[in-house]
């Protein structure tokens, strides 16, 4: 959960900070690129370590389950070393033939070490520490009796062995390392529970985590497909500004053409001036010669004066007027110059805009081909599994159901869209109160459950099924949309009663074959060790009639073991695999 923390925190951090940071520094397209390329690497670094950490603790989960497994074993073993212990003692006492006791001294022998490796496995449990002390010390002493009752049946005969094991003491020992035996696999079994607990919130956990990663991963993909369509929108902008730029060209070409226009008339403005000078050197000449004239040139003269100074001053005015516009085209050709490198980087930057966005039209083609491939998939792996959902909308009311579920409740695929009021109708009268409690309480926590229940199908039949149940929320809290996933479990729960069945017939067929036939064998052995040598006061006749007795009990033992054989293999014949 603290992963799903900071994976939250990190895409508060790139909705509102980054933004707002990108805005504040006013940095170009490709820093801002970059910048966001290196808060992705981040993330994904940051979910790789996280789902490294997950699988980590799933797997330490599981092997401290198969370390409770072995455990409850050993267990077992050590109990089962005790049974052949004592009934390799029994066989021995009752016959005097050493071929009895070859279980015996390998059981002896491996016993102690099983306990010292049962200690050394759980070393981390001070109780079973204690127990396991315990069990070596009845163990030692089970085994010093054992062996006592051996020698003494060896040494002095089946009479005094009968004295000595008439105490009860082995029993009393046996019934002791039963007792320890069944307290550490108990405890063991309440710890593999709680591993098994354990074990299945790490695989929620990561199933979590999954769901949250694909949300930042589409955070992420409309974050950048944000970002070029604001690149896209600026590059449109620029355009704008490129044709009004174009316009004003046209203008300031327009002008100069005036300006030229302008020049040519105020040449030929001074050719007039030099041929109004030649006629005025002319006018002095002929007021040389006439003198009457003299005042009336004069007065032209001051005319043509006071037009020149106006010509001089209309010349000085055009002459600043110059000036100003060489001023501003060499103003506008600096700003033209400017302006062709901005647009050289921009091209340079809508090229390589161009290239990623083919990128990632690449990338969802091929993710829309892997996911046309993963609902093949997933209709193929419902119909193996026999697995089926259907989703509910909130806000529209709309439900549609998968092929495999619609066959699960006998509907025809045509019937696929049914509300939920029609799921709880098919539920069994006898669920239907366990599921609506289930549900409620679901709506109340927030959680997702799964529950198992009985439908009554369209044709009268009753399935079994296993369904999860899960909601969807908006930001605000409020439940948006429910799924729901289930499973037929109809031949499964056929299949567990069978088996359980089956286990019990072999239950009874191993307590037959080693309890119930060797009660008539050891009495057929000792019997026929009578027999052969003589050593009680016993006729013939009656040692034949005990074995003739004890040979039927043997008889009607195994009849009753093949008959229980017989109906284990037709169970068995029953099961689907």
């Amino acid at each position: 959960m603290i992963e799903c923390e900071i994976v939250i925190i990190t895409i508060r951090f790139i909705i509102y900070t980054l933004p707002a940071l990108a805005r504040n520094m006013k940095v170009t397209i490709p820093i801002k690129l970059a910048l966001i390329s290196v808060v992705f690497l981040s993330i994904n670094l940051f979910i790789g370590y996280s789902v490294y950490q997950s699988f980590q603790k799933l797997r330490n989960s599981q092997r401290w389950l198969l370390h409770t497994d072995v455990v409850i074993n050993q267990s077992h073993l050590i109990y089962s070393y005790t049974k052949e212990m004592q009934a390799a003692g029994r066989g021995f006492i009752i016959t005097n033939d050493s071929a009895f006791l070859k279980p015996f001294w390998p059981a002896r022998g491996n016993v102690l070490p099983v306990i010292a490796q049962l200690k050394l496995m759980t070393s981390d449990n001070p109780i079973q520490q204690r127990r396991a002390d315990s069990l070596r010390i009845y163990m030692e002493k089970l085994c010093e009796y054992a062996s006592n009752s051996i020698n003494i049946r060896s040494q002095f005969g089946l009479a005094a062995a009968t004295r000595y094991i008439s105490t009860k003491e082995g029993e009393s020992l046996a019934a002791h390392i039963q007792q320890i035996t069944n307290n550490v696999q108990q405890e063991e079994l309440a710890l593999r529970q709680q591993r098994l607990q354990t074990n299945e919130q790490s695989v929620l956990h990561l199933n979590m985590f999954a769901l949250i990663t694909f949300a930042v991963i589409m955070l992420f993909t409309i974050i950048s497909m944000a970002m070029v369509a604001s690149y896209m929108f600026q590059n449109r902008q620029k355009e704008r500004r490129a044709a009004e730029l174009v316009i004003a060209n046209n203008e300031l070409l327009f002008q100069n053409s005036e300006k030229a226009k302008r020049a040519a008339e105020l040449v030929v403005a001074n050719k007039e001036l030099l041929f109004q000078s030649k006629e005025k050197a002319k006018r002095a000449a002929e007021l040389l010669i006439a003198n009457d004239a003299l005042i009336y040139q004069n007065e032209e003269k001051e005319k043509r004066a006071a037009e020149l100074v106006i010509a001089n001053a209309e010349l000085s005015h055009q002459n600043n007027e110059k000036e100003k516009r060489a001023a501003e085209l060499v103003i506008a050709n600096v700003e033209l110059i400017y302006q062709n490198k901005e647009k050289i980087k921009r091209s340079a930057e809508l090229i390589i805009a161009n290239v990623e966005l083919s990128y990632q039209n690449y990338e969802k083609e091929k993710r829309a081909a892997e996911l046309a491939i993963a609902n093949k998939v997933l209709l193929a792996s419902q119909e193996i599994a026999n697995y089926g959902n259907f989703k509910l909308d909130y806000n529209t009311g709309v439900t549609f159901w998968s092929d495999q579920l619609c066959d699960i409740f006998g509907l025809s695929q045509e019937d696929n869209s049914q509300s939920y009021k029609n799921f709880l109708s098919y539920i069994h009268p006898d669920d239907i109160d366990e599921v609506l409690k289930v549900t409620k309480l679901n709506n109340v926590t927030a959680s997702n459950v799964n529950f198992y229940h009985r439908i009554i199908r369209k044709d009268g039949s009753i399935k079994h099924l296993h369904t999860w149940q899960r909601l969807e929320f908006d930001t605000s809290g409020n439940a948006v949309s429910m799924s729901v996933v289930a499973n037929d479990i109809t031949d499964q729960k056929a299949n567990i009663i069978q088996l359980k069945n089956q286990n019990k017939q072999l239950r009874e067929i191993a307590w037959m074959q080693s309890h119930e036939v060797r009660g008539p064998l050891s009495g057929i052995l000792g019997l026929v060790y009578l027999f052969k040598n003589k050593e009680f006061d016993v006729t013939t006749d009656e040692i034949m009639e005990g074995i003739i007795t004890c040979s039927e009990k043997l008889d009607q033992v195994i009849r009753g073991i093949v008959d229980k054989t017989v109906a284990a293999d037709i169970l068995d014949s029953n099961v689907e695999i």
